[in-house]
């Protein structure tokens, strides 16, 4: 071999090593990311499930709350039927609208619902002749303020429910991107001569098993589903019984 040929074959040498030590760099570089990218969706995993679990009360205190309306609701009408009746039967419906509320808080309560539906003729009357009011009346007023804090309890916790099923799918999405995403770097990883990592390739496993679990939820729930935000009840305007 002579010295020209000597000096072309250092000089592959030299740019054959310069390529190695570029790709080596760069594969440090992709696996930091798809690290990183598993830490992220790992992440979302945990907050997806906090939010599939809040979803699940809120929809089980949506069920109660229908329930305990559905129960007020029918006990209010069977109310006013009797107190259409003799003396004893307004002794008796009075008797037991007391036993489900509370007697100390049945004037505010009253009170605070005629001024909340003041624009409402009724109630506006109602307020004129407060004074001259029965202790029935009081008792009739403060189980509808009761019956409506509990429909604005209902419908606050269904909007929560709604924005809880839509946070999930929002993060099912994003998880599908991220593992699109991990597919692409892995797929470049491989055309590159790289063998991808054994706990990446768990990760791919653990990743799609968690991707399975939030398709048999969001099948099961029949909709898509999103975080859920305390339910405050508050004293407002609204319409008469």
């Amino acid at each position: 071999m002579n010295a020209q040929a000597l000096k072309k074959f250092v000089e592959e040498n030299r740019k054959l090593i310069i390529q190695h030590d570029d790709l080596l760099t760069r594969s440090e570089e992709w696996e930091d990311e798809c690290l990183s990218y598993e830490r992220d969706i790992e992440a979302l995993m945990d907050f997806g499930n906090q939010a599939h679990e809040r979803a699940e009360e809120a929809e089980c205190r949506v069920r109660c709350l229908q329930d305990e309306t559905s129960k007020l609701w029918e006990e209010l009408k069977s109310f006013k039927q009797l107190s259409e009746g003799e003396c004893t039967e307004n002794f008796l419906i009075d008797t037991l609208i007391s036993s489900l509320i509370n007697t100390e808080e049945v004037a505010s309560a009253s009170h605070s619902f005629l001024e909340a539906n003041s624009q409402v003729d009724v109630c506006e009357k109602m307020l004129e002749i407060w004074d001259s009011l029965t202790p029935s009346a009081h008792h009739i007023l403060a189980l509808a303020s009761e019956v409506k804090n509990l429909q604005k309890d209902k419908d606050m916790l269904r909007m929560n429910l709604i924005k809880a099923e839509e946070e999930v799918e929002a993060l099912f999405d994003e998880n599908n991107a991220l593992d699109e995403e991990y597919t692409r770097l892995t797929n470049l990883l491989d055309s590159e001569g790289i063998h991808v990592s054994g706990s990446i390739k768990n990760f791919k496993r653990k990743s799609s098993s968690a991707v399975e679990k939030n398709n048999d939820f969001s099948d099961a729930a029949g909709s898509p589903r999103k975080l859920l935000s305390r339910c405050y009840i508050t004293q407002s305007p609204c319409n008469l019984i």
